[in-house]
């Protein structure tokens, strides 16, 4: 059963309450969705499988014959088009069609991509290799790597937290006014870093005992080039997100659900975005290498557009998605 979020699928009996099924050789079976691609079936003999839609069971427990969807896109379930272009507008709160973001993220990328080689142009890079190349070149550069010792977080995170302040101190004069409650640098806990993003963010507590955080995630060194460093600093501390959700919780014409109760990707991961060239605009990068890093971020953002429109209206397999990028 799927429901118009695509992010959950229960399947409901004659309770209508409950999506456990009972069968004669195995206590009980759990369809799981996420994205509505995958549902592991659990069995007594705590063996998974894998299946697209509802689970053909057979009488042996051994395992069960998975019928799946060859296809990677949301086009091949039933309304596909038509679900695609209600998250186009859930997420973009636009009228965009999926041709219209298809092209926006090619021109995207195109104009990005010619900012990216001007700059290598200008550092002295070889004008002969693509950018792409000379991007993965430069993050195992050991020049914007950080040692591996066993102090590299506390090294990484006073580094953060500079860059914090000075991202503050040169973005105020820009803003009517500063979120009261503070921001902090934290590494990721160890025990979810290993499959957490590169960084992410926690708004302060809504009575301001709490510090919003910026965690960082440091589990692998190699993937915290310095050059790219500000622009996840911009993006989830300031003025990205913390300006936005922390002045946004500190607004007391608010109600609390306008404070707590909704969100949309194009407002607070728009606004992150934007901040980071905003912060170009005001001065907060340091160099040429800062900007390369605020434009690495933006032109992922912008071959995402490519592909996730290649992938769920263009018919794209997952192969030709990954070529791409």
């Amino acid at each position: 059963v799927l429901y118009s979020t695509l992010q959950y699928s229960t399947v409901l009996y004659s309770t209508l309450q409950y999506s456990t099924v009972l069968y004669n050789t195995l206590q009980y079976c759990t369809v799981l969705y996420s994205t509505v691609q995958y549902c592991t079936v659990l069995y007594s003999t705590v063996q998974y499988c894998s299946v697209l839609y509802c689970p053909v069971l057979y009488n042996t427990v051994e395992y069960c014959t998975v019928l799946h969807n060859p296809n990677h896109g949301v086009w091949s379930l039933p309304n596909g088009d038509e679900f695609y272009k209600l998250r186009i507008r859930t997420y973009t709160t636009t009228d965009y069609s999926p041709q219209e973001i298809h092209d926006i993220g090619l021109s995207e990328v195109k104009r990005i991509s010619e900012r990216m080689r001007e700059i290598f142009n200008e550092l002295g890079y070889d004008n002969n290799k693509s950018v792409g190349v000379l991007l993965n070149e430069l993050n195992e550069n050991p020049d914007f790597l950080y040692a591996d010792t066993p102090d590299r977080k506390e090294i990484v995170i006073r580094d953060y937290t500079a860059m914090v302040a000075e991202a503050a101190k040169k973005i105020e004069p820009y803003f009517e006014r500063m979120p009261k409650a503070s921001v902090e640098v934290r590494p990721v806990p160890e025990y979810s870093e290993q499959t957490a993003a590169g960084g992410y963010y926690q708004g302060p507590s809504l009575d301001g005992k709490r510090p919003g955080v910026f965690y960082a995630n440091l589990y692998d060194i190699k993937q915290t080039p310095t050059y790219s460093m500000m622009a996840l600093t911009l993006h989830e501390a300031i003025p990205g997100h913390h300006m936005q959700i922390a002045l946004n919780q500190e607004n007391e014409n608010l109600t609390l659900y306008r404070k707590q109760g909704y969100r949309t990707s194009a407002f607070s991961e728009g606004w992150a975005l934007y901040s980071e060239k905003l912060s170009l605009e005001a001065g907060v990068g340091r160099d040429l290498y800062d900007e390369l890093g605020i434009l690495q971020s933006e032109i992922f953002r912008a071959v995402r557009l490519v592909v996730d429109t290649g992938m769920h209206y263009k018919k794209w397999t997952r192969e030709e998605a990954m070529d791409y990028m």
